[in-house]
Order: C-alpha cells, then sequence, then structure tokens
C-alpha cells in the first residue's frame, strides 16, 4: 500500500500544535502550556472549570503567588520575571 502523503501534513500541524506554547486566551492544560510571559488560569464557564492562557502581571498589578497542582492559576496570575507585583492572597 502506497502513501499518499496527506496523514504526514496532519500529523506535523499536530505535533506543532502541541509543541507551540499557548498565546493569549488559548486553551491550557499540563499537556498543552502557555508561552512563558503567560500563565494557566482557571475559571469557569457554567459550571465546568476551564483554563486559558492569560498574561501574568506586570510591575506595581495585583498577582497571585499561589498555583495549584498541575500549575494553574485560579484568580491572578504570578507577577513576570523580574517584576515586583502586588501579591494578593485568598
Amino acid at each position: 500500500m502506497v502513501d499518499s502523503g496527506l496523514s504526514y501534513p496532519i500529523f506535523l500541524a499536530s505535533l506543532l500544535a502541541v509543541l507551540t506554547p499557548g498565546r493569549e486566551g488559548q486553551p491550557c492544560n499540563s499537556y498543552a502550556p502557555c508561552r512563558s510571559d503567560l500563565c494557566c488560569l482557571k475559571s469557569s464557564r457554567g459550571n465546568r472549570p476551564y483554563a486559558t492562557c492569560q498574561p501574568k502581571a506586570r510591575y506595581g498589578k495585583p498577582c497571585s503567588e499561589d498555583a495549584i497542582k498541575g500549575g494553574f492559576y485560579t484568580l491572578l496570575c504570578p507577577c513576570l520575571r523580574g517584576d515586583l507585583c502586588v501579591p494578593v492572597r485568598v
């Protein structure tokens, strides 16, 4: 049987989607992490938990220091590396 080559581009696109860190607003999880300037922030859609890539806090903005299991954050993202933010405790 001869492979037509059509499945390889689909496989490659799928692989790149998994290996490319998520951009702002994209769904995220432990298998699909966000870019380094973003965090995986959990929220709710209806009554189901949902996580998307959101910007890390910048200088002087509220932030969270507490990630829950799996590297998710619940209310706020942490601050960008090297920035000083205002930690908010829940």
